[in-house]
């Protein structure tokens, strides 16, 4: 969907969304959400499809443990998995996230 919008607006929303961090936004993703699903399609902005998928995904990188670079700093990918985690709970928590204790 947002992808449709960029090339189709000419190219630039895709980096405002993300220099902007709007696409971290809740607000700005159930926006998305909701106009994908007036379209029909399922997966927006942040590559989820709702609050389910964004658990799934939480769930899948706890459940990981070592074998995910999200728990291991000298993977290469490390900081884009904590990164990626941080966007998650952002989106299902918004500025009110767990502590979390492992």
């Amino acid at each position: 969907m947002v992808k449709e919008l960029d090339r189709n607006m000419g190219g630039g929303l895709i980096q405002f969304l993300e220099d902007t961090r709007l696409g971290d936004d809740p607000r700005a993703v159930k926006f998305f959400n909701w106009l994908a699903q007036a379209v029909g399609e399922k997966r927006v902005v942040t590559g989820v499809a709702g609050p389910e998928d964004i658990q799934a995904q939480i769930d899948r990188i706890n459940n990981a443990e070592s074998s995910h670079p999200y728990w291991d700093a000298n993977h290469r990918d490390h900081t884009k998995a904590v990164a990626l985690m941080e966007r998650l709970c952002r989106l299902k928590y918004g500025a009110r996230l767990p502590k979390v204790s492992r």
